[in-house]
């Protein structure tokens, strides 16, 4: 009966790969004389930006946290982060998207002081997700507004 199944689910799995592949049609190529930097770069030149060379190109790193910050999590946020240096010398920092459930805001806002960017990830963190996905604009409006309006009110981010 296992065998069956999985069986099933192979074959079911293979179906769905192949219905995929009909229903994309390829990207047409870049065409560089019309895409042109800064605002647009064909992904089909590998080379590094502005004539640099490769050993001399800066790779980004973006680190980021989902949630709140609290002192559950804080002390680990500063160990992860504790002589973290660019090559420039200063300070690496973290993304850190912040809802309201659960954050202490004196902590958010020793984070922020210290060079962490803080950004919005709602009021609520609704769960389920149906509660995002048959939302009103008035909701999403309200969820995402609210979180920034809390943010520059305990942490003073304009």
């Amino acid at each position: 009966m296992g065998s069956l199944i999985l069986t099933g689910f192979h074959l079911y799995l293979v179906f769905c790969i192949v219905n995929a592949r009909f229903q994309f049609k390829e990207a047409k190529p870049c065409d560089s004389t019309k895409c042109l930097p800064p605002k647009c770069r064909c992904s089909n030149n590998f080379d590094p930006p502005g004539g640099l060379q490769r050993k001399d190109t800066p790779q980004i790193i973006i680190i980021t946290f989902d949630d709140d910050i609290n002192t559950e999590n804080y002390k680990q946020y500063l160990e992860a982060f504790d002589g973290l240096k660019n090559p420039n010398g200063c300070p690496g920092v973290g993304t850190f998207f912040i809802c309201h459930n659960y954050t202490n805001y004196f902590l958010a806002e020793t984070m922020y002081s210290k060079g962490h960017e803080l950004a919005d990830h709602t009021v609520t963190h609704q769960e389920p997700t149906d509660y995002w996905i048959h939302g009103s604009y008035e909701m999403w409006k309200n969820e995402i507004n609210g979180e920034r309006e809390i943010l520059h009110r305990s942490v003073l981010i304009y």
